[in-house]
């Protein structure tokens, strides 16, 4: 029987003879199907979580068969992300030695919103009559200029006084948290 031997996945009609020591029987061919099912690879996914850094992040993960060997076919390219946000990736283990079934598994990966560096610098200036607005930058984590999502308005001052002002901060690009700040201003 040793021609019905078979390791791998896959279906196979072997032939089996019957050969008589005795000389008592016929000698005999006979046709057997086998059959063995594709098994399933276990899929391990572990997501990214982290902070917005301006860099890709991605999942990662581990297809493992049934004797506990790695196996090659798991594709993590799709949960490859730069921005902030929450995504849920469709991750393909596409098996290459025939013996385990392809597989779809999904993978949460989480990047938060980052702080952006605000840097305020109030005014202290003698009465002229004209407005006075403080001045202030806002930089990415890669040292970009966010600038333009800062809102001074609430910083202008004609009048003598002491402000106590908030700034806010709104960024463009959905990479860094809304900020609110203060700044104090003074005119004498």
């Amino acid at each position: 029987m040793s021609v019905t031997s078979h390791t791998n996945a896959g279906t196979y009609i072997d032939t089996v003879t019957f050969t008589d020591v005795t000389g008592n029987y016929k000698d005999t061919i006979k046709n057997v199907k086998s059959t063995i099912n594709k098994a399933n690879a276990v899929i391990s996914l572990t997501g990214y979580y982290g902070t917005y850094d301006g860099f890709a992040h991605q999942a990662t993960g581990t297809a493992t068969g049934v004797l506990g060997e790695s196996l090659a076919g798991l594709n993590m390219s799709v949960t490859s992300h730069t921005n902030a946000g929450t995504y849920i990736d469709t991750v393909t283990f596409t098996d290459v030695t025939g013996n385990y079934k392809d597989t779809l598994k999904n993978v949460k990966s989480t990047i938060n919103k980052a702080n952006a560096v605000i840097t305020l610098t109030g005014y202290d200036v003698l009465y002229d009559g004209l407005p006075h607005q403080a001045t202030g930058t806002a930089t990415g984590v890669l040292g970009e200029d966010l600038s333009a999502g800062l809102d001074l308005s609430s910083t202008t001052h004609t009048a003598v006084g002491t402000y106590a002002d908030t700034v806010t901060f709104t960024d463009a690009t959905g990479n860094y948290k809304f900020t609110v700040k203060n700044v104090s201003n003074r005119i004498r």
